[in-house]
């Protein structure tokens, strides 16, 4: 089942023939070359009334919340080599846009993601001028807290893609208890280690909690589990999921009897599985449609959604749920500054 999300706000779109933003009245799109396998067509990341401001700042596009305190935006440049000095340009650019506010979650979509130029992985590549960025802007004592909740998947066309939300409340950072924090991988996964936190947590000044989960796989320290084994691997997903859902606050929120703030709910911009192999779809969506474990909720077949791509690592058949957004949330339009309701995505 297909389906468009539509209303105000900013929303990352797949199965588009070339990837380019659109923008609209208060509308911003960042149109992916990303085949849709089954579900949704577009993932919405923010909502916002008909007052918010569009605008541009280098190569982003941006949608600002109408009191200034949110601000999500999109930019998608050409990249037919390595993207390393266009994931530093496009990161010094995009701190440029955020000016003092934070940033909450970043989506990236890398050129041929596991492709190996000149000896290194196009991943790898990616990082070093990420971190390149992180060190110019906050300094090497100070980056680490700056880290940004975030997920990095393939892209099949020579581009790189770079969506985000920020904002100017109070956010707080999270690692899983039984994996390594990303930023401190060994030097086996490249010459620079990713630069981003498992999870964040945003706090409105009305004491409102957002959460926002990195893309989650089958990891335990460093080292991948269940390979060749998809349903140990959504298993072990789930555990992660569990575990840093813990720690940030949103205890049970995987179980039937959640509170009703922290209720696991698969909305249509959440769940976002990105498969290597599109024949691997219709397990996972077995896979999301049985109770692995009876105390875990899962998502309706209209609120599910997957897409092709390859993941940060080059593990066949690996699964990694990289939206970020398994959703932990319920219905409701929150106050100004405009927001997901509260919950984690």
């Amino acid at each position: 089942m297909n389906m468009r999300v539509k209303g105000s706000g900013f929303r990352l779109g797949f199965g588009w023939p070339e990837s380019c933003p659109h923008v609209g009245r208060a509308n911003l799109v960042c149109r992916l070359a990303v085949p849709q396998l089954q579900g949704m067509e577009e993932a919405p990341l923010l909502s916002v009334p008909d007052s918010a401001v569009a605008r541009t700042n280098g190569h982003f596009q941006l949608l600002q919340s109408p009191c200034g305190d949110r601000l999500a935006g999109c930019a998608i440049v050409p990249c037919a080599g390595s993207p390393e000095s266009a994931a530093h340009s496009l990161y010094a650019n995009l701190f440029t846009a955020i000016g003092a506010r934070t940033l909450y979650r970043v989506w990236n979509f890398v050129p041929h993601i596991n492709a190996q130029l000149a000896g290194r992985e196009q991943y790898q590549s990616f990082n070093i001028g990420r971190c390149q960025a992180f060190r110019e802007r906050y300094g090497e004592e100070h980056m680490l807290a700056q880290m940004p909740a975030a997920s990095a998947v393939g892209i099949d066309s020579p581009v790189l893609a770079v969506a985000f939300l920020a904002g100017r409340e109070q956010v707080a950072s999270f690692e899983n208890p039984q994996q390594v924090p990303a930023y401190h991988y060994p030097e086996q996964y490249g010459p620079v280690s990713p630069s981003f936190a498992r999870a964040t947590v945003v706090t409105a000044a009305n004491g409102q909690r957002t959460g926002y989960l990195s893309g989650t796989s089958s990891i335990r320290g460093h080292a991948t589990i269940g390979a060749g084994n998809l349903a140990e691997q959504f298993d072990t997903t789930l555990d992660n999921i569990r575990l840093i859902t813990e720690r940030m606050g949103f205890a049970d929120a995987l179980t039937k009897n959640a509170p009703f703030d922290a209720r696991f709910r698969f909305t249509c911009g959440t769940g976002k599985t990105f498969r290597k192999f599109a024949d691997d779809s219709s397990r996972c969506w077995d896979l999301a449609s049985k109770p692995v474990r009876c105390s875990f909720r899962r998502p309706s077949a209209g609120r599910r959604c997957y897409w092709k791509s390859r993941a940060c690592f080059r593990l066949e058949r690996n699964l990694h749920l990289a939206s970020g957004q398994q959703g932990f949330v319920h219905e409701g339009n929150a106050p100004c500054p405009p927001a997901a309701p509260p919950g984690v995505y």
